[in-house]
């Protein structure tokens, strides 16, 4: 999301190819059972800000005495400072991020640490893209947020559509997506996070193009529903919709420029 300029650290540097930060959490949890039988058997430590919490998790899973317990909380800069020092990468997991998000972002880019998240608050994201994108790009951190379903879907499924045409010029992408469920208590706290945040934020993260370095055409908006009857389903705009566009055309602008 944030194209370095200079290599990244080397690698000896780092003891960790992963922090997982918030790995107590939902999704963390996830997140650490998966790389626990990830093929290619990243080193990975779990990290929050509850110590008996992280252990419990720890014997939960039946993790290796290899896999550390680091505590650390986004209060702590020093803290956040010497986990990003260890790693790679890290994945947080840690939200509201326009609440709680920064501190750990901020050490990565400055410490030339990878970082990735679940974030679907674009207004945030453009903010830290003002105050850190010169750092990141000057000590070869790559900050890359929206790694959920918001925006991975969109976002890679435009690119190989895109990729797949190529030459031909790709006038718009339309996705349809089957999902059940509600909303997370996580989800519904950032929509609260974001509605608070004050005038110039939402100023700031205003238009489509509002996270890419390159203005381009105006979409088309898909605003009312409507019904597929070949397949008796009725098709209405994604409530994402809005924050997966600025994702794509964010990436769609670093590839231009």
């Amino acid at each position: 999301f944030f194209l370095p300029t200079i290599m990244p650290p080397k690698k000896e540097e780092k003891t960790l190819d992963i922090v997982v930060f918030g790995a107590t959490g939902y999704v963390g949890k996830l997140i650490v059972e998966y790389l626990k039988t990830h093929k290619d058997a990243p080193s990975f430590a779990i990290c929050g800000r509850s110590q008996q919490k992280l252990k419990e998790l720890h014997t939960e899973l039946g993790l290796s005495n290899a896999i550390e317990i680091i505590v650390a909380d986004v209060s702590d800069a020093a803290a956040l400072t010497k986990v990003v020092k260890r790693t790679r990468c890290v994945l947080t997991t840690v939200g509201p991020y326009t609440l709680y998000g920064e501190p750990m972002l901020k050490a990565c880019a400055e410490n030339g640490t990878h970082y990735v998240d679940l974030t679907g608050e674009h207004t945030w994201i453009k903010q830290m893209i003002i105050k850190y994108n010169e750092t990141a790009m000057r000590t070869g951190a790559i900050i890359v947020p929206c790694c959920g379903f918001d925006s991975i879907p969109s976002d890679i499924g435009v690119f190989l559509v895109s990729e797949k045409l190529s030459p031909a010029p790709l006038g718009s992408v339309f996705s349809v997506f089957s999902m059940k469920g509600g909303m997370s208590g996580g989800t519904f706290q950032s929509g609260l996070a974001i509605a608070d945040s004050d005038a110039k934020v939402h100023k700031d993260a205003a238009g489509v193009y509002c996270l890419s370095p390159v203005k381009g055409k105006q979409p088309s908006w898909m605003l009312l529903p409507w019904l597929q009857l070949s397949r008796r389903r009725l098709l209405a705009p994604f409530i994402m919709e809005s924050v997966n566009m600025r994702v794509v055309y964010r990436s769609w602008g670093l590839l231009q420029s």
